[in-house]
This record gives C-alpha cells, sequence and structure tokens, in this order.
C-alpha cells in the first residue's frame, strides 16, 4: 500500500467514526444494523452468568437490539469492547415495571476489555418527567473516569420514565471509555425510576 492509500485509508476510517458520532450525538440508528433480540431471560440470566450466559448478554459494535427485559428479576446487559469508533444501541421493548436493577457493564463481557469504564458525563433521560426521572453524574475525573455499571431501577409501577420505546445509545470516543444518550418514552407520569453508577 503506498503512501496516499494510506492516508485515504485512514481518512475513511476518519470519516467513518466522525459520522458514527454524529449519529449518536443526534439520536440516530438508521446506520445501525438490527441485532438478535436479547429476551428477558437472557437479560435476566446475564447477571451473575456463566461465560455463555454473559455472551448472550452482550451488545455487539455495529448493531442496535431489542431488548424485553420486564424488571422481574435482575437483569444485566454487556458492552462490546470499547473500541474508538465503536456504537451500538438497545431499544426497550419490554414493560420495566418491576424494582429490580437493570445493568449496563462496561466490563466482565467475554469480548471486553476488563479496563473499560463510563467516560465522566451525566446519564439521564432527554425527555425528563418528574423529580425522580434523575440524571447521574458517573465517578471519578474527566481524565480518570472510574464508573464501570450504568444501573435502571423502576419503580412496581406504570409510571417509569424508561417506557417501551425508549433507546439507549453507547458510543466510544476513545478507547476503554464509554459515552451514553437515552432518548427516552415516559410510561404514565414518567415520574419514577432512577439512574445510579457504581
Amino acid at each position: 500500500m503506498g503512501h496516499f492509500d494510506k492516508l485515504e485509508a485512514t481518512r475513511v476510517a476518519a470519516d467513518t467514526m466522525n459520522s458514527r458520532y454524529l449519529d449518536f450525538c443526534g439520536g440516530f440508528v438508521g446506520n445501525l444494523v438490527t441485532g438478535t433480540a436479547i429476551t428477558d431471560a437472557v437479560t435476566d440470566s446475564g447477571t451473575g452468568g456463566n461465560a455463555a450466559a454473559i455472551l448472550a448478554a452482550t451488545l455487539v459494535d455495529g448493531e442496535i437490539v431489542a431488548c424485553a427485559y420486564d424488571g422481574g428479576a435482575a437483569g444485566t446487559l454487556y458492552l462490546p469492547k470499547a473500541v474508538n469508533g465503536a456504537y451500538c444501541a438497545v431499544e426497550i421493548t419490554g414493560d420495566i415495571d418491576e424494582a429490580s436493577a437493570f445493568k449496563f457493564e462496561a466490563r466482565g463481557s467475554a469480548v471486553a476489555t476488563s479496563t473499560a469504564v463510563l467516560a465522566k458525563q451525566l446519564i439521564g433521560p432527554l425527555n425528563e418527567h418528574g423529580a425522580s426521572a434523575q440524571t447521574v453524574e458517573t465517578a471519578g475525573t474527566a481524565e480518570v473516569p472510574t464508573s464501570v455499571t450504568l444501573v435502571y431501577t423502576a419503580a412496581a409501577a406504570d409510571t417509569n420514565f424508561l417506557g417501551v420505546g425508549s433507546v439507549i445509545q453507547f458510543y466510544c470516543p476513545k478507547d476503554d471509555q464509554w459515552l451514553v444518550r437515552v432518548t427516552n418514552i415516559a410510561e404514565g407520569t414518567g415520574a419514577t425510576g432512577v439512574f445510579s453508577v457504581a
């Protein structure tokens, strides 16, 4: 490969990364491929599961997946390997109306790096409703973020802010760090449900 070919390959890679970042910022998922839907049972099994269960609950770079988790038991999804430009999303298709924790893990997947974290940021619903629809700040500093897990805990009610049709997007602006964007459709008043980090 000649010098100009290498420059062109670098430019194409940069354009792809920038395009994905713009998609993430704009809430656009049309360039993602529809992945295999994740059932409530798969999400439940991802919590403390074996390698096969964790792999089944792991998101894939370049995909948007439907997740039917309903909150009846603790559930966990895992982010893919956190490499610069990675982008994926989850569409909520389950009615999350029980008070179990729904976790998104930056680490722990069979295919993920062991040092990935959530970038220093505020994470919350874009269409916030009510005092309890919290935005959470990730831990650490801009240079050294430390949060590994995003947790959504709904109330046992039909008033949670993360309703059916809500979309959570994940973008990796640099190796081992994830940005999160939440576009929500509230159920009822949307006044219940909280985010936390660990």
